[in-house]
């Protein structure tokens, strides 16, 4: 058995080409490489590679764009991605689950390439860029659930993930806000899918309090 070891001495983990740490992984977790663990994705197309230089290289040529910037401010700016935005956009998005999929501990990603074509469910995707590099992403969804007997749409928040080096500075929370004043949707109103992990539990229960929801509603 060859012996495995990460490139940097941090844990196992996913980084960018600026070196900022995307998430750890646990040692036993398999990336694909045969003697490095760590992996390195692109800040702008969250493409992956398991040697640092392929990603240097890739970077330099990397310039993706995003037709529909719904917010900027200074340095911030946030995209929104549907069906109807460019396959590279709705993959970018789907490769990013694929990421928060590994911390989240599902079974599947929460946005794949089928979300886009399901007619009975009507994807959003919204993506926080800081200097053109993408920092954190969210998904919701519009669902029928069945209240009280009845079928009645929803606005489901699916999936939420900020890379670990930006986490605890609020970018989560205006990538939020910011998404359901595009949408229209009032946070009360909202749905969270669950079980959360630790840590969206806590940005879940301090977010709601920051605005004064005593009670949010859930779904599975």
């Amino acid at each position: 058995m060859l012996n495995r070891k990460s490139w940097k001495n941090t844990p196992n983990g996913w980084f960018n080409e600026k070196d900022d740490l995307i998430t750890v992984l646990s040692e036993q977790h398999i990336t694909g490489s045969v003697r490095y663990c760590n992996v390195f994705h692109c800040s702008r197309c969250y493409k992956r590679y398991y040697l640092p230089w392929m990603l240097k290289r890739h970077a330099k040529k990397c310039m993706p764009s995003f037709d529909n910037i719904v917010y900027e401010q200074n340095d911030l700016s946030i995209a929104y991605v549907n069906v109807d935005s460019s396959p590279l956009e709705r993959l970018i998005c789907e490769r990013i689950s694929r990421i928060s999929q590994v911390e989240s501990g599902w079974d599947f990603p929460l946005l794949h390439m089928n979300n886009w074509l399901n007619t009975d469910i009507r994807s959003h995707a919204f993506l926080l860029l800081k200097d053109r590099s993408i920092i954190s992403y969210l998904a919701i969804r519009d669902q029928k659930l069945l209240h009280d007997k009845e079928l009645k749409d929803n606005r489901i928040l699916s999936d939420i993930f900020t890379i670990h080096s930006y986490r605890q500075k609020g970018y989560a929370k205006i990538l939020l806000l910011n998404a359901l004043e595009f949408l229209g949707e009032p946070f009360e109103s909202l749905v969270f899918l669950t079980p959360f992990t630790d840590k969206g539990s806590n940005f879940v229960s301090a977010i709601s309090k920051s605005l004064g929801v005593l009670k949010i509603s859930t779904c599975h």
